[in-house]
């Protein structure tokens, strides 16, 4: 095997380091790393950060804790030539997100071939590769498994993915196309969504969802928070809630699993995590960074309460990113700027994704340059229904027969994803048709670089 190096949660077995029992608690957040908020059924899952593909250039001002990053503000400023790339300083706005399929030597659970300490047996005699929320003794892999900013909402890589797949399949304005990509944490719904999905784990399946209005974040009078551009999403994790979509982005929120920081208060689950610092408002088990946390974004004390004007004023949003730009990763520039971008942008007002909503779903084949950017790409599945372009907003979705009763939450714990295992998806456990080259989700080290064949 070989490293690739680019720019660029957990199971529900002892295998993967998370309890067999957990369940979401009775204050609707889950027992597990994740980010939810707790005015809504939050989800269990463990995910977490790594690169986004982005070469050249390396991002401007990554500095310290909390130093202005312009490369990381979520606005197009300076001589950028697309929002936070481009130009003298920042990274390239073109991502080489095609690398090779992920390592079938870091996906599986257990080698059989394999003597734990022999590089002469199979995968170099590492029998049980690591995840970095866990710590169970058996475990012989040198490397923590993490997730990868690659596959965060906003990466670089995810929105050159998205203007791809605009371009190979007719979608209206490929330089702005009509979708954001992003991962997920999901259970399979059998009752509904997923009711004819091949094999007994959603891992790697993807979705088509249309926000409609906030979901447990207050009435229409006081929350007027405009719903955010539509999402394909694919699943990356599970331990999630069978209604529930748990974006993962930046700076989204951790429950009782955490590889993303180490202080005084918060503990990683096994001692690895990614970022040398990190916001602790709203950890855990409350959201991570959201705009309706803080006064500065509200029209009253009401913390359900806020407006355009509100969650677009400079103080709201300098509120924010002062928190965002607390984000920073020693070992990966990209990371730090991916990352700290992604918690920006996914708080202002065309894009807040960063609070709970009601959505209209459907399940549909994956878009070919998602699944490049994910790892994971699962066999074509006869009658399921493409992308439709044409579908963007709750009117049209209802009109089409998108299905109700789904929500999104948000989440960042970092650990490695539950699909970055190739049992959960075509294994014993996912029983999935999937590519055999393009298995599972792609594992991260520590430094964000994807591991590879």
């Amino acid at each position: 095997m070989r490293w690739v190096v680019s720019s660029c949660f957990i199971l529900l077995c002892t295998s993967c380091g998370k309890p067999p029992d957990a369940r979401p608690d009775s204050a609707g957040t889950s027992p597990s790393s994740q980010g939810g908020d707790q005015s809504a059924p939050a989800t269990v899952s463990n995910s977490g950060s790594g690169g986004s593909g982005t070469s050249g250039k390396s991002a401007q001002a990554t500095g310290g804790a909390g130093q202005p990053n312009q490369c990381a503000n979520g606005r197009r400023d300076g001589d950028e030539t697309d929002i936070d790339c481009g130009g003298a300083n920042c990274p390239s706005c073109s991502a080489d997100y095609r690398i090779n399929p992920p390592d079938s030597c870091q996906n599986q659970f257990y080698y059989a071939n394999c003597r734990s300490g022999d590089p002469s047996s199979e995968c170099g005699g590492v029998c049980q590769p690591r995840n970095a929320c866990e710590n169970a003794p058996s475990k012989d892999g040198k490397i923590q498994g993490f997730a990868c900013s690659r596959y965060m909402l906003f990466s670089t890589a995810m929105r050159q993915a998205a203007k791809d797949d605009a371009v190979a399949n007719g979608w209206p304005n490929p330089t702005d196309p009509p979708f954001h990509y992003a991962v997920v944490g999901h259970d399979t719904n059998r009752d509904g969504i997923d009711q004819s999905m091949v094999g007994s784990q959603p891992c790697c399946e993807c979705y088509q969802l249309i926000f409609d209005k906030p979901y447990s974040e207050g009435d229409s009078a006081n929350n007027q928070s405009p719903p955010p551009k539509p999402l394909i999403v694919q699943v990356f994790n599970i331990g999630a809630t069978t209604q529930s979509f748990d974006i993962y982005l930046g700076a989204g929120g951790f429950g009782a699993f955490n590889g993303c920081m180490e202080d005084a208060t918060f503990k990683s689950a096994a001692g690895y995590f990614l970022y040398d610092t990190y916001p602790t408002d709203g950890q855990a088990n409350d959201g991570g960074i959201k705009f309706r946390r803080y006064d500065e974004c509200r029209t009253s004390t009401s913390e359900k309460a806020s407006t355009v004007s509100s969650i677009g004023s400079s103080a709201c949003q300098n509120k924010i990113a002062g928190f965002c730009d607390q984000i920073y990763s020693s070992k990966s520039e990209t990371l730090t700027s991916t990352t700290r971008d992604s918690c920006i942008r996914s708080n202002q007002v065309e894009s807040l994704y960063h609070q709970n909503w009601a959505v209209f779903a459907r399940r549909v084949s994956c878009p070919e340059n998602l699944t490049r950017v994910t790892g994971c790409k699962l066999q074509p599945e006869p009658g399921l229904a493409k992308v439709d372009a044409a579908i963007t907003a709750s009117a049209q979705a209802h009109a089409a027969g998108f299905l109700t009763g789904y929500h999104t939450t948000t989440m960042q714990d970092c650990c490695k994803p539950a699909c970055a295992w190739s049992n959960k998806v075509g294994g014993n456990e996912g029983n999935k048709k999937a590519d055999p080259q393009f298995a599972s989700i792609y594992t991260c080290d520590a430094s964000d670089r994807p591991l590879t064949e």
